[in-house]
């Protein structure tokens, strides 16, 4: 069996208490014994360097598997690879745009949907692409009723009203993609809230959530298995839980 722990929206900004917060999420992690460790994006307030520097002193004590994949705080593609080289090199393997790790009972891709042309209001439009989308339909056949696929990923493919200026841009391919293979997995965040819609599972935000952010996820015979997460939905309506 493989358990995953799964945080999502960190915000780390400099300040103590996001500092904490995440720690936190990690101590908890690591009491419910995880194996693996999935941070799905927004890991910053703005991609600034410090903040980055905050991630890393926190992952310098995360001593098992962990994937890390940028949202569209992050600061762009160039700024979370030059991050993730320098600040938390341990995990640059399984974290690189596209990265496969095999885990036995499961293999984690990673996917960044990270946007250059995002919106203008809240400018949080994300997107997989071409390369990443051709990445994913090599990967998807691999996945089997031994060996579960848990694609990490900032922005989900799930829709919602609001999609249009939040959502990803090429939502329809990433979902037709998905659909072709029934041992596949999707660990997401931006959302804000604590959902599973079928194939697709997000986290809170650790940065605004007032709950327990953390979700567990375990692997066995093939099966995908959310198995903790909070009382508390979250709420994606209040000011604090929009993905901005």
């Amino acid at each position: 069996m493989i358990r995953f722990a799964h945080l999502s929206d960190l915000h780390l900004n400099g300040t103590v208490d996001r500092f904490r917060k995440t720690l936190a999420g990690l101590e908890d992690a690591d009491r419910w014994g995880a194996n693996y460790l999935l941070l799905t994006g927004d890991l910053t307030a703005r991609g600034r360097p410090d903040e980055y520097q905050q991630l890393g002193e926190l992952l310098s004590g995360w001593d098992r598997g962990c994937t890390v994949v940028p949202g569209n705080h992050d600061g762009g593609s160039p700024t979370f690879m030059a991050a993730l080289a320098r600040f938390f090199p341990q995990f640059e393997d399984t974290s690189t745009p596209g990265a496969l790790v095999d885990l036995g009972d499961a293999m984690v891709l990673a996917l960044d949907t990270q946007y250059a042309n995002r919106a203008l209001v809240f400018r949080a439009l994300g997107n997989v692409g071409h390369a990443q989308l051709t990445r994913l339909a090599q990967v998807l056949p691999m996945a089997s009723a031994q060996k579960h696929l848990v694609v990490a990923m900032h922005h989900g493919p799930q829709g919602h009203m609001l999609g249009f200026f939040d959502g990803l841009t090429d939502r329809g391919r990433v979902s037709k993609l998905l659909g072709s293979n029934p041992h596949v997995s999707v660990c997401c965040g931006h959302d804000h809230r604590v959902l599973d819609m079928g194939k697709v599972h997000t986290a809170a935000s650790v940065a605004t959530f007032l709950g327990d952010p953390l979700r567990i996820y375990d692997v066995a015979g093939g099966r995908f298995m959310p198995s903790h997460q909070s009382l508390s939905k979250g709420n994606y309506f209040s000011f604090a839980g929009l993905p901005k």
